[in-house]
């Protein structure tokens, strides 16, 4: 890390990088393009395969359809807060941001039910924006209690579950490494509605 004044040192490392020989800085650039590139594949693989599944039943609600088609409901305006697990990733590779600084999240997997005292403080900031927030239904079920925060100071929040009765992200984990204990990670069938 660095210690220090902010302008001085910002003057130091801007000094460091005026230095570097033109062959490094463009040895960086190919690299950068490169590793862009490569995201940009990724990021069209998983399209392709998301397009192929989109479909698919999920319980209710297919989420990635769901998740693409609340593009079609946010604006340049509105503030979107998700939660980790299952929805950080669904909400940050299917969302498209429409305006700057507009998506929040917290999605360390220890961050569970950050969404909704997030989109609270959110809509206090910017009372006249809408704000979404997003969760899953095991991130719900550890804050539920701030409905009655949400309730009492008559915030107008658009909250959005995600609800596939377990612990989606343990429960693909766990699948993944050969160990899944159902009655760790599922719920019964709640209806928060």
């Amino acid at each position: 890390g660095l210690q220090g004044d902010a302008k001085e040192t910002l003057r130091k490392i801007i000094e460091i990088i005026k230095k570097k020989p033109e062959e490094e800085v463009r040895k960086y650039k190919i690299e950068r393009e490169l590793w862009v590139n490569e995201l940009k594949s990724y990021k069209e693989k998983v399209e392709s395969y998301t397009n192929k599944i989109i479909n698919e039943q999920y319980g209710r609600v297919n989420p990635i359809k769901f998740v693409k088609e609340l593009n079609n409901f946010i604006d340049k305006d509105t503030i979107v807060v998700h939660d980790s697990s299952t929805t950080s990733w669904l909400i940050s590779f299917f969302l498209k941001g429409k305006g700057r600084g507009r998506l929040f999240t917290r999605s360390a997997h220890g961050a569970l039910g950050s969404a909704l005292p997030m989109s609270i403080g959110a809509k206090l900031a910017a009372y006249n924006k809408r704000v979404i927030s997003a969760t899953g239904d095991g991130s719900f079920g550890m804050v539920i209690g701030e409905l009655e925060t949400v309730r009492r100071l008559k915030l107008p929040l658009l909250i959005i579950i995600l609800n596939d009765n377990k612990l989606g992200w343990i429960t693909f984990n766990e699948k993944a490494l050969g160990f899944y204990y159902e009655k760790s990670v599922e719920f019964l069938d709640i209806n928060f509605s």
